[in-house]
């Protein structure tokens, strides 16, 4: 008896694997192994346009944008996001954070961004030039009204001797604690000579670059200090004292033959000495301070307008002796 064997070849369809070490061909795969492997990947950016900042979401793989903006606007709520450039333009247009002296008040002075001080009239700051507050003044005239004026029965009357209330008036004085905030000068020697933040006025009082005039400027709070400075044989035991009557006589020559000899020095000048003519385009003279005494001559010409005006900006012991000496 004959037996028929029978095999059954078994054909399982498996779904085929791609690897990444075989070339790449028409390779059959599945579906779901696609759809795996494409979830994984980061959807393409549609639609975002130029000039676009990304964001990214809460959600893997989801992504926004923000414009950007080369220019800054109004709106409190936009979203932009600006460039450095537009930022830097932005804060250049800004104000500058203001550090001011008590007892004054900012002032404008025509260009933009650029401010001023102007002091207030009390009993410790007595400028000639202050504002004054409407109390202050009242009181100032109440009490002027009462110094000379008493009032009896029949109206007012002039007051006598006997009665008069006299008011106890401050003598008006520069405050020697207050510094400066700039200086310009001119040189007598050489050309050591700056402009710095001098206003027109006192620019044009201390003359063009190059002059030799040893003339100088002052910023301080209450308006421009315009000065001289001169290189004498005069020297004193220490900084800051100032010239008796005679003294001050001899340094008036000594500067005017220097002036007019365009700066030129004998050896021995070389004690610097300074003096007040004006503050706030007002005359104002006061007698020569001596500011101490340099190597030689040369370099004292070169260098003493600048002690003046620097030192007048920054020492308040060469203000205090300027500002007493005051002769008007």
């Amino acid at each position: 008896m004959k037996i028929a064997v029978y095999f059954v070849v078994l054909v399982l369809l498996l779904p085929c694997v791609v690897r990444a070490d075989e070339p790449y061909g028409n390779i059959p795969t599945s579906q779901a192994y696609v759809d795996d492997e494409m979830s994984k990947l980061q959807p393409q950016f549609d639609g975002l346009g130029e000039n676009k900042l990304m964001t990214y979401g809460t959600t893997d793989g989801a992504v926004g944008s923000r414009d950007i903006v080369t220019t800054l606007g109004t709106s409190t709520t936009d979203t932009t996001v600006p460039t450095r450039g537009a930022i830097l333009t932005g804060l250049n247009a800004k104000q500058n954070i203001m550090n001011g002296t008590a007892g004054f008040v900012a002032e404008n002075t025509g260009p933009d961004g650029e401010l001023a001080a102007k002091p207030v009239y009390s009993n410790t700051n007595n400028y000639k030039n202050a504002l004054v507050d409407a109390e202050t003044l009242n009181n100032a005239v109440i009490n002027a009204v009462n110094s000379e004026l008493i009032q009896v029965p029949a109206g007012w009357m002039i007051n006598t001797p006997e009665n008069l209330n006299l008011m106890s008036a401050s003598r008006i004085y520069l405050d020697a604690n207050v510094n400066g905030t700039d200086f310009c000068t001119r040189s007598l020697v050489g050309l050591n000579d700056r402009t710095g933040k001098c206003g027109l006025v006192t620019q044009n009082q201390i003359g063009p670059e190059g002059n030799k005039s040893g003339l100088w400027g002052t910023v301080m709070p209450y308006g421009d200090i315009v000065g001289k400075s001169v290189c004498s044989t005069l020297r004193l035991s220490q900084h800051y004292l100032i010239a008796n009557a005679t003294q001050n006589t001899n340094l008036d020559t000594e500067f005017a033959t220097q002036v007019n000899n365009n700066g030129s020095l004998e050896t021995n000048q070389r004690s610097c000495w300074c003096k007040i003519e004006s503050i706030d385009g007002e005359v104002n003279n006061s007698f020569w301070a001596f500011w101490g005494t340099l190597s030689d001559s040369s370099l004292c010409g070169y260098a003493c307008a600048h002690r003046c005006a620097s030192g007048t900006q920054k020492t308040n012991y060469l203000r205090a002796a300027l500002f007493d000496s005051i002769v008007q």
